[in-house]
């Protein structure tokens, strides 16, 4: 069975990666990347993360890349 595209980006994040949305495209075929997060993000007791977004600049053009939020506690 094929798995949903919440959780093939859920086990990416995990694994420590971060995506765009032409880089979420090219590798899973997922064009509405916010969405998907979304729909994580909306559901933290299934899916168990928190993921988030930062702006990024390259050549004068602006975009999101999304990664899971690490818990500070982790850290302290």
């Amino acid at each position: 069975m094929k798995k949903s595209q919440c959780w093939q980006l859920v086990e990416y994040f995990r694994a420590g990666g971060s995506l765009t949305v032409a880089e979420s495209l090219h590798k899973f075929g997922i064009y509405a990347l916010s969405q998907r997060c979304g729909e994580v993000n909306a559901h933290p007791n299934i899916y168990g993360i928190e993921i988030e977004s930062e702006t990024v600049s390259v050549n004068g053009k602006h975009f999101s890349r999304y990664f899971e939020k690490v818990k500070k506690e982790l850290f302290e």
